[in-house]
């Protein structure tokens, strides 16, 4: 039953991600795990933790890194290899470090462990081992003009942990165990700031639009052929040029 559940979960929380942005999941599925966890983190062994968090962690990459398989089907010897990236390198990862801070927590509530577990996973995977930040929860507002501030003043990784935050937040209120100390906290760590944030944000726009000039921009991507012969090169040039000179950007 536990496979099942957090193979749901993980499939529901890429559907917050581009393209669809369902973002209404986040207050049902991150109040759901931390109900989860927390009624029975303690009565689960470390091996079934482990294969909790490689479920949610599996089904998550699958579902939201489904597009990765094309560069892998572009030879026939890596075709295979997408589905081996998933399953030895990130749902492990996942597992590992819900395992870890999962099982060594004490103190906080799951409202603040479950957005550290998504934020550490996140860096692990961007910042140590591959480089590239495949899945960040940064993306999710991404559509977004108004909640892209909080990316250019907190930075992706600490944006991240903040949506995660504010998507576990219904669970301080149907939890039957209210700690005034776990409201505080949520309000000064993570609503205070949010805040601050979007004032000055929207005083600094109002002087600084009075200011500003809008300009029309186009880009060519021009669908050409990777392999390229010394006669088409003017070929290539003339489309191009003759694209420019078609357009009414400024």
């Amino acid at each position: 039953m536990n496979i099942l559940v957090f193979l749901i979960c993980g499939f529901l929380i890429s559907l917050l991600f581009p393209p669809y942005f369902l973002l209404p999941l986040g207050f049902i599925v991150f109040p759901y795990l931390c109900y989860y966890l927390e009624n029975n983190s303690s009565s689960l062994s470390k091996s079934n933790l482990f294969v909790s968090g490689f479920c949610l962690g599996f089904s998550f990459y699958l579902s939201v890194l489904f597009w990765l398989k094309n560069p892998f089907f572009v030879f026939e010897e890596t075709k295979n290899f997408f589905f081996i990236f998933l399953i030895i390198l990130l749902a492990p990862i996942f597992a590992i470090v819900l395992l870890t801070i999962v099982n060594f927590n004490k103190i906080l509530s799951m409202t603040f462990i479950l957005p550290l577990i998504f934020s550490i996973n996140e860096f692990i995977a961007s910042k140590i081992l591959y480089g590239f930040p495949w899945v960040i929860f940064s993306l999710v507002i991404s559509n977004n003009d108004i909640l892209l501030v909080l990316i250019k003043n907190f930075g992706t990784f600490l944006t991240s942990f903040l949506i995660i935050q504010i998507f576990c937040l219904p669970y301080l209120f149907v939890k039957r165990t209210f700690s005034r100390f776990e409201l505080i906290s949520f309000i000064s760590i993570c609503i205070f700031p949010l805040f601050v944030i979007f004032f000055i944000h929207k005083n600094f726009l109002q002087v600084k639009n009075t200011h500003e000039k809008i300009i029309n921009i186009e880009v060519f991507q021009m669908n050409f052929q990777n392999r390229m012969k010394n006669d088409d090169i003017s070929k290539r040039l003339g489309k191009i040029i003759k694209s420019i000179k078609n357009s009414e950007a400024d």
